[in-house]
């Protein structure tokens, strides 16, 4: 058994924080039902990942149909109708700006395909996954997303990143010299 506190670096009684464990409620949890990764802040729930919903599956159908017409009818098994969309670089708001930009891919690359490559991640109404793009066998882009779901079921919100992020750098780092691992807090950041 061990202790988990989602905000905050407390496992097993090995805290940095030794007041931590008083001010922030714990659970104990059974340690075969998670998979720990490296180190106590991997921690994760098997109950976590879970199947891909319909509307993310009909989601990256249309993004992969080689058939222009099939898209708006899978975008609306997918998608509400004033969906967000923003990744690196674009950003738009509603089904038919969504429908436009994966005709346009579609169009000008049509031999590109997407595959998931990791499992969905499930918290409250989002989703978090990993999926690459592809171009005859070949990886051309990694990326990241968290998806919204509205209580409908369907995606209301998509935020897109590329790539994993960049480990923090030893010097100038946008992350501030107390908050990196194996520093030390030396007070207010």
């Amino acid at each position: 058994m061990m202790c988990f506190a989602i905000f905050g670096w407390y496992v097993g009684g090995t805290g940095k924080d030794p007041e931590f464990p008083r001010r922030a409620a714990c659970r104990t949890v059974d340690r075969s039902a998670a998979v720990i990764y490296g180190g106590p802040m991997r921690f994760r729930l098997a109950e976590w990942d879970v199947s891909m919903p319909d509307s993310l599956v009909a989601y990256w159908t249309a993004w992969n149909t080689s058939d222009i017409d099939r898209v708006r009818g899978l975008l609306e098994r997918a998608v509400t109708h004033d969906v967000e969309w923003s990744d690196p670089r674009d950003s738009f708001v509603g089904i038919d700006e969504l429908e436009r930009a994966i005709a346009a891919l579609r169009s000008s690359k049509p031999d590109y395909e997407f595959s998931i490559v990791s499992e969905i991640d499930r918290h409250h109404d989002r989703l978090r996954y990993r999926w690459d793009m592809h171009r005859r066998g070949r990886t051309l882009m990694e990326g990241l997303d968290i998806v919204t779901l509205a209580p409908s079921g369907l995606i209301e919100r998509v935020d897109g990143f590329f790539g994993h992020p960049t480990p923090v750098k030893e010097h100038d780092s946008g992350v501030p010299a107390a908050l990196r691992a194996g520093s030390a807090h030396a007070g207010p950041v």
